[in-house]
């Protein structure tokens, strides 16, 4: 009866990790999902907030198109989400890799 009771606690077991993993890469997923939503809506205030002032006080050369050298800021902002994005993504995999 005990090595029953063992082996049915140990099947339990491996049942509520499989369970917990499944449930962490549904949850990475989801996570990863809201991290790119919001760095591309981001994108768009920091192209006005941070990378117009920061591009007109080195004094780079401005489009005469307005809409072009818009597009040249959005751009600009969406690269440095993208790489936020991934920089987040990169120290998320090393803290798991790090716990496991």
């Amino acid at each position: 009866m005990p090595e029953l009771e063992a082996r049915i606690n140990q099947r339990l077991d491996l049942q509520l990790d499989e369970l917990s993993r499944i449930y962490n890469v549904s949850n990475n997923s989801m996570n990863r999902l809201i991290a790119i939503t919001f760095g591309l809506i981001a994108s768009f205030s920091l192209s006005n907030r941070v990378v117009e002032p920061v591009w007109l006080s080195f004094g780079f050369p401005i489009s005469d198109d307005q809409n072009t050298q818009f597009l040249l800021y959005i751009a600009i902002a969406l690269s440095i989400s993208i790489v936020l994005i991934a920089l987040v993504f990169i120290i998320n995999k090393y803290i798991v890799t790090k716990k496991g």
